[in-house]
């Protein structure tokens, strides 16, 4: 969906400009199919059918559950014309693969101030499951935000699709069966960080537009266009990352090992729907605390 969308919108961008690039694409179904295609990649950097043809390859893993298996096979590292780049990871020193990570707290944060500004009273976030780190600090950062403006967010506000790593991200059905419960259930916003599940609750409110008091956003990228119930998104300028990474590769310069871009560096922000627009001008002190905020949460949590 939304996220990994993105990231091929990097590589397209690159496309344009590097005529010896080719990029493949390959979803895995699970995480035994992505270590045999992981495997496969590697082994294939002894074939003299791609070594005669290809300068260098770089493996592009797309989010932070490719941890396990990078712990588990030491011999996937960086290694003269074939590396790694690891997205939206936890910038693991020892693994010896290059990360590009963009934290969601601060972009959280703010959106949780600006929905309390909103005026909702009682709201909700969805994860697609309680393991992977960027989900879990999406979800902090939006409740501190809510709790920052005034609100109310306690433990029984917060709802899991899945118990996996790799679960949660592929359940609309299901999030559209949980955003009906939560409305019922009196909530006035519903925060999702489950990846393609997110399509659910766009489908309600598209479905439900007269229930006008239940409102959602979009995530990774500005999905106002799909629901009128959107009041904001909030944005991760992956795309942005992947292109400027490619580019600086395909020059072969000299890239450092990890980077964490936040809110304050522009990777990250929220986007307001066009129907509140008139209120966007509102919200720069609200900025600046939550830019405050994600800089005080990444260094105590070892990401600065």
């Amino acid at each position: 969906m939304s996220y990994n969308d993105n990231i091929y919108k990097g590589f397209r961008e690159a496309l344009k400009v590097h005529e010896n690039l080719a990029v493949e694409a390959y979803t895995p179904i699970d995480e035994d199919d992505a270590e045999k295609v992981i495997a496969q990649w590697f082994a294939e950097k002894s074939n003299p059918a791609v070594t005669d043809f290809v300068k260098k390859r770089l493996l592009v893993l797309a989010d932070a559950s490719f941890e396990a298996l990078l712990e588990e096979h030491r011999d996937w590292r960086n290694s003269d014309g074939n590396e790694i780049l690891w997205l939206d990871s936890r910038n693991l020193d020892s693994l010896n693969v290059y990360s590009r990570y963009i934290p969601l707290y601060g972009a959280s944060h703010l959106a949780g101030q600006v929905i309390h500004e909103f005026g909702v009273e009682k709201a909700a976030c969805v994860l697609a499951n309680p393991v992977l780190e960027p989900l879990e600090q999406s979800f902090e950062g939006f409740r501190d935000g809510f709790k920052e403006s005034g609100g109310t967010f306690d433990a029984n506000d917060a709802y899991y699709l899945a118990t996996s790593a790799s679960g949660g991200f592929n359940m609309a059905d299901s999030l559209y069966r949980l955003s009906y419960e939560l409305d019922s259930a009196g909530y006035r916003f519903v925060f999702p960080v489950a990846g393609g599940s997110s399509a659910g609750i766009l489908r309600y409110t598209r479905e439900f537009a007269d229930s006008n008091t239940f409102y959602t956003c979009g995530m990774d990228s500005d999905q106002q266009a799909y629901s009128k119930r959107v009041a904001f998104s909030v944005i991760k300028r992956m795309d942005t990352v992947v292109k400027e990474f490619v580019n600086q590769w395909m020059a072969d310069s000299t890239l450092e090992m990890a980077k964490t871009f936040g809110l304050l560096d522009g990777y990250a922000d929220i986007v307001i729907a066009d129907a509140f627009k008139d209120a966007e001008s509102k919200y720069a002190k609200q900025r600046e605390i939550a830019a405050t905020a994600e800089e005080e949460y990444l260094k105590k949590t070892g990401r600065r």
